[in-house]
C-alpha cells in the first residue's frame, strides 16, 4: 500500500545542503512555502508491486510518437494516466536493476508510446517525482556544459563477453535554473519550486520529449553527420523490435 510520505526539496546554499527529506507535518507546511517543492516519491516494490504491469521498452529514434505534442491530462487524472505511470515506473525500475551501461534520470509517456504529458525525473538520489502537465513559469541562467543522452538513442549490442552499448550524446544550452508547476501524479496536487543544474536540465529534456523534440533534433550538423551511421543502426532496430 501506498503511504503518504512527502518528499522536501528546498534549494540551499550548497548542493549538499539542496535537498532536505521531510516526512513530517512539517513537510505538509512545506507545500505552501515559495522556495519549497512536496511530492510524493515513486512507491518502493514494497509499496506496490507492479509485477502485473507490462514492460515496454522505450521507444527508439524516429518512431512517430516521438516527434508528436502530447496531449494535456485531464484533471482529476483518469485510470489511463495512473497506468501510464505505472509502465514509466515499471521502465525505471528494470532499468536501475539491470542496466549496466548508464543511469537513467528521467523517462517519459511518449517514450513507452503514450503521447500524453506525464513524465518522472530524479530529483534527490534515487527518488523520482512523477508529474502530470509540467510546465516552467521562469527560467534564470544558461548551462551549456552538460552532455546529454536519450533512452531513445540508445543501441546496445550483445558482444562476447557482454554488451556493447552505442549512444547519441550533445550539448545543448539550457536554463541553468527553472520554475516549474504540475500535478504530482501520485497525491494529485498541483505543485510547484525551482530547480537547478542536473535536475533543472533533466527537466527540460523531458519537456522537450512532450513537446516532441528530440536532442538529435537540437544537435548540430556536424554532430549529425559524425553519428549517421549509429542513427540509421537506431532506426533500422525500431523497424526490426516494430518499436
Amino acid at each position: 500500500m501506498m503511504n503518504d510520505d512527502r518528499l522536501l526539496i528546498k534549494p540551499g546554499e550548497a548542493p549538499k545542503d539542496r535537498y532536505k527529506i521531510d516526512t513530517s507535518d512539517g513537510a505538509q507546511r512545506a507545500i505552501e512555502e515559495e522556495d519549497g517543492i512536496s511530492f510524493l516519491d515513486m512507491p518502493s516494490e514494497e509499496e506496490l508491486s507492479l509485477d502485473g504491469v507490462r514492460l515496454i521498452e522505450p521507444l527508439l529514434y524516429r518512431h512517430p510518437i516521438l516527434s508528436q505534442i502530447c496531449k494535456p491530462c485531464e484533471f482529476p487524472l483518469g485510470d489511463d494516466v495512473m497506468m501510464t505511470t505505472m509502465r514509466i515506473w515499471k521502465c525505471l525500475r528494470h532499468y536501475q536493476k539491470n542496466w549496466k551501461s548508464g543511469v537513467v534520470y528521467y523517462l517519459t509517456a511518449p517514450q513507452i508510446g503514450v503521447p500524453i504529458r506525464v513524465f518522472s525525473i530524479r530529483v534527490w538520489k534515487k527518488h523520482f517525482m512523477t508529474l502530470a502537465n509540467p510546465e516552467i513559469m521562469e527560467s534564470a541562467g544558461v548551462n551549456g556544459s552538460v552532455e546529454e543522452g536519450c533512452l531513445s538513442l540508445v543501441l546496445d549490442k550483445k558482444v562476447k563477453g557482454g554488451t556493447r552499448t552505442s549512444h547519441f550524446s550533445t550539448k545543448i544550452n539550457r536554463a541553468a535554473g527553472i520554475k516549474f508547476r504540475g500535478i504530482d501524479v501520485r497525491s494529485q496536487e498541483q505543485i510547484s519550486g525551482w530547480l537547478w543544474d542536473l535536475e533543472a536540465i533533466w527537466f527540460q529534456h523531458a519537456l522537450d520529449h512532450l513537446d516532441g523534440k528530440m536532442i538529435v533534433d537540437q544537435a548540430t550538423r556536424t554532430e549529425r553527420t559524425f553519428n549517421r551511421e549509429l542513427l540509421r543502426r537506431l532506426d533500422r532496430e525500431r523497424r526490426k523490435r516494430k518499436l
